[in-house]
């Protein structure tokens, strides 16, 4: 595409948000309760990715660019049957994609990947896990609306609120990023903190690679029996075991494999026993699952990717150094949207532990079951490897 092609692109939509924006704003003036969140998002997402993307511009954009859905979900509030309000509930997971797109393009730039078009490149590596996390949230909404566990029409609002955030978010990063000027200095400041997270995520790696694996996976069993008991009152059979096959089912759609689907589904009910030890009511740890869910299949997908080529513990090393850190960032945009929807709507922050937890179980939980798993079941070599071994 065009420089010009994606200037008109841009002002297209900009004038459509801008419209969109004022129509709703005829309807009277936003109160400051709902402006101060969306600034607060903003403030925080930015200052999160500019430690990881060390560019102001791709900092910024990837801060702004969830928040132009928020004109468009107003305005299809007005329209819903149901009071709905555009919050950041929704739009936490169109954080998550945005940080992660913009951090997995800048490197794609940095490394020489598809040039000219760095930001669709990044695109086309997330889309298997961004789609099989939307398809897994659906799926799990619409289960929850059936078994009465949520209100349908609350259900489809998220499901909305998360599809615009997060498509939004990706349309206007590849239009923007590729016209943004980047000097020789953006790039000598991503590779020093590149240097800095591969030191930094190598101590993880090492927790999680086939040497620790085992004592990490039995801490993580341990900390998931006391979690368990702890609220076993409030334990849902039925919707826990419909979220571990839904889980199991997308893990195995991108991942295509059933160790690192199996590990990825035992790292995951992390979410829904955090979220029932914090409290969160009824049915809210489902929508909190997606930004975890997308974390997990993105590094669980490079890692099996590594892994066809290389040794399992030189593939953990490489996948903590190529996307742990954009994970993590995208991880915590996400949490502090979800921190700052509860601080202003008044039901707290917890559900932001949640998604850490979430997050954290990604990085450590899943690779460590991955190497149980490949240690006990390893995997039957074909003639064709045992004959290059020779």
């Amino acid at each position: 595409m065009s420089r010009l092609a994606r200037i008109g692109l841009l002002a297209a939509l900009g004038l459509a948000t801008l419209l969109l924006a004022g129509r709703t704003a005829a309807f009277g003036p936003a109160p400051l309760t709902q402006v101060l969140p969306f600034a607060a998002m903003f403030c925080i997402a930015f200052v999160l990715a500019l430690f990881h993307l060390r560019s102001i511009a791709f900092a910024a954009l990837a801060a702004l660019a969830p928040l132009v859905a928020v004109p468009w979900l107003d305005m299809l509030a007005m329209l819903w049957p149901q009071p709905a309000v555009p919050d950041s509930a929704g739009l936490a997971f169109g954080f998550a994609v945005a940080v992660m797109l913009a951090g997995m393009a800048a490197r794609n730039f940095v490394m020489g990947r598809a040039p000219g078009s760095e930001a669709a490149a990044a695109v086309r590596q997330l889309l298997p896990a961004w789609a099989a996390s939307l398809a897994g949230l659906a799926i799990l909404l619409a289960g929850s609306a059936a078994a009465g566990l949520a209100q349908a029409w609350d259900a489809a609002w998220f499901m909305i609120a998360a599809v615009a955030g997060s498509c939004l978010a990706a349309l206007l990063l590849v239009l923007t990023m590729p016209i943004v000027p980047v000097s020789e200095d953006f790039i000598a400041r991503w590779n020093r903190a590149d240097e800095f997270r591969g030191r930094l995520f190598s101590l993880v790696a090492a927790v999680a690679g086939p040497r620790w694996g085992w004592s990490a996976g039995g801490i993580s069993l341990v900390l998931a029996a006391i979690a368990f008991f702890a609220a076993r009152g409030n334990v849902p059979v039925a919707p826990w075991a419909a979220y571990g096959a839904v889980v199991l089912g997308s893990a195995l759609v991108v991942l295509r494999s059933w160790r690192g689907a199996v590990a990825a589904a035992i790292a995951l009910f992390a979410v829904p026993l955090t979220a029932q030890v914090t409290g969160s009511s009824g049915a809210a740890w489902i929508c909190l699952s997606i930004v975890p869910l997308f974390c997990t299949l993105t590094f669980a997908g490079k890692l099996t990717r590594i892994q066809e080529t290389e040794p399992l513990e030189a593939a953990i090393a490489a996948a903590y150094g190529e996307v742990a850190g954009a994970v993590v960032l995208a991880g915590l945009a996400a949490a502090a949207a979800l921190a700052v929807n509860g601080i202003f709507r008044g039901h707290g922050a917890l559900d932001a532990v949640a998604v850490c937890a979430g997050v954290a179980a990604a990085l450590i939980v899943q690779p460590a079951f991955a190497a149980i798993f490949v240690s006990l079941l390893p995997r039957r070599r074909s003639v064709e490897e045992l004959y290059r071994a020779t």
